[in-house]
């Protein structure tokens, strides 16, 4: 608890890493019970001082109705705005909104767009999406090989789904 309370302290002098962290204690929780409401505050807080993971955050909450209605477009305002910085999550966030249709137009093109910038980034659950993207056809050409690249760079990290494509891939080949 005193490292909360130290990281309120700096919070509330305007620390924005402190802000993002105290956001974070609320969003898992302390002592066992989470306050969307207060990760959200210490989340804007941080982010209107530049803070990409807050940014981010502030997408998550959006998106996923965390103490808010849902809300994809403001959501995906809050992605572009980290992702345009090279945030990953951010960037694997809005492939996965172009992907699905949530909150802009389904735009699988799009959707490869920002997968490859995250992906590239090394986040194994966009490299997964750019292999099956490619695989299928989905947004580009299909090229198996590409596929098959991404999927393997993913499942090299341990990504389970890369892992099991792969499988069924070599059974085909």
């Amino acid at each position: 608890m005193n490292g909360l309370l130290f990281k309120r302290k700096e919070a509330i002098s305007g620390d924005k890493e402190a802000q993002f962290q105290l956001g974070l204690s609320y969003f898992f929780g302390i002592d066992g019970k989470t306050n969307d409401l207060e990760a959200l505050r210490w989340f804007k807080l941080s982010a209107k001082q530049g803070n990409n993971d807050a940014i981010c955050n502030l997408g998550i909450i959006f998106d996923n109705g965390y103490g808010v209605k849902i809300n994809h477009k403001k959501a995906n305002m809050y992605y572009k705005i980290a992702a345009d910085q090279g945030h990953k999550d951010a960037l694997y966030n809005l492939a996965l909104s172009y992907g699905q249709g949530q909150g802009v137009r389904k735009n699988y093109s799009q959707s490869l767009k920002y997968a490859l910038l995250s992906a590239e980034q090394g986040k194994a659950e966009a490299q997964f999406l750019c292999g099956l993207y490619y695989v299928n056809g989905f947004g580009t050409k299909i090229n198996k090989k590409k596929g098959m690249y991404w999927y393997s760079i993913s499942a090299e990290q341990g990504y389970e789904n890369a892992k099991y494509q792969l499988g069924i891939l070599n059974q085909k080949a």
